[in-house]
């Protein structure tokens, strides 16, 4: 797993590529929390590169979603998530408990 940052004013872009799994699940985690507590207004995390996904790499994102939510300081957003990753999040219902961002790729 590889995960870019990258300042776009009032969000941070995180860029994840890899896979997303019970060895790299934690970091992405950390790199989202220290980018809201930097001061974003928004964490978004660019799925489009993830090749997998398992049980402890989505539950790592609705923790992140809701830790960042906790003090409403900030929000994470998910951009273009995989098709591996979206069919989990449909699958396991919780492609609509996030915010998606689609852009043109």
């Amino acid at each position: 797993m590889k995960v870019t940052t990258q300042d776009e004013g009032a969000h941070a872009l995180l860029t994840a590529s890899g896979e997303l799994d019970v060895e790299t699940a934690y970091d992405v985690y950390l790199t989202a929390l220290s980018q809201a507590q930097a001061g974003f207004s928004a964490v978004v995390l660019d799925l489009s590169e993830v090749t997998f996904i398992d049980s402890v790499g989505l539950g790592m994102l609705v923790r992140a979603r809701d830790d960042l939510a906790r003090d409403r300081t900030s929000q994470l957003r998910l951009r273009n998530p995989s098709d591996r990753v979206r069919r989990m999040l449909e699958l396991t219902a919780l492609l609509d408990q996030f915010v998606i961002d689609d852009t043109d790729v």
